[in-house]
C-alpha cells in the first residue's frame, strides 16, 4: 500500500474464474449489469476504443449478448477502434487476442484493517 494510504488487504475470490463463469454467476443471480453487454459489447473501454465484438456478428448483422461468447479469448476483440478501421482492427485483435493468452482478468475488493479488524 502507498505510504499515504491505510494499511488493507486485497482480496479476490473471482480471479481464477473463466469469462462464463462470471456470465454464469451474473445470470443466475440476476445481477445488473450495463445495457451495452446485451448489445454485443464484451469489453468497454473508451468511446474511441470499443466496438461490438465480432465475434457476436450474426448473419442478419444484429448481435448476441456478451455472455454469448463461446471463444472467452475473443472477449476483448471489440477494443480494437472504429469499425471503419476494420483491417487495422483484425490486426490489433489477432494481437489483442495474443495478450489475453498470456493475462488473467483480475477483479480487486479492498478491506480497509478498520473492517478486518471490527472497527467499524
Amino acid at each position: 500500500s502507498s505510504s499515504y494510504m491505510p494499511p488493507f488487504m486485497r482480496v479476490n475470490p473471482i480471479i481464477t474464474w473463466t469469462y462464463g463463469q462470471i456470465w454464469q454467476f451474473i445470470n443466475v443471480h440476476k445481477i445488473t449489469v450495463c445495457p451495452l453487454y446485451h448489445k454485443g459489447y464484451t469489453s468497454l473501454g473508451t468511446v474511441d476504443t470499443t466496438e461490438k465484438n465480432p465475434a457476436l456478428r450474426q448473419e442478419d448483422g444484429s448481435y448476441l449478448a456478451a455472455s454469448h461468447l463461446t471463444n472467452w479469448s475473443l472477449e476483448r476483440l471489440g477494443r480494437n477502434g472504429k469499425s471503419g478501421e476494420s483491417s487495422a482492427a483484425v490486426s490489433a485483435g489477432e494481437e489483442a487476442v495474443e495478450r489475453i493468452k498470456r493475462a488473467k482478468n483480475v477483479g480487486l475488493i479492498i478491506v480497509g484493517d478498520e473492517v478486518l479488524l471490527g472497527k467499524v
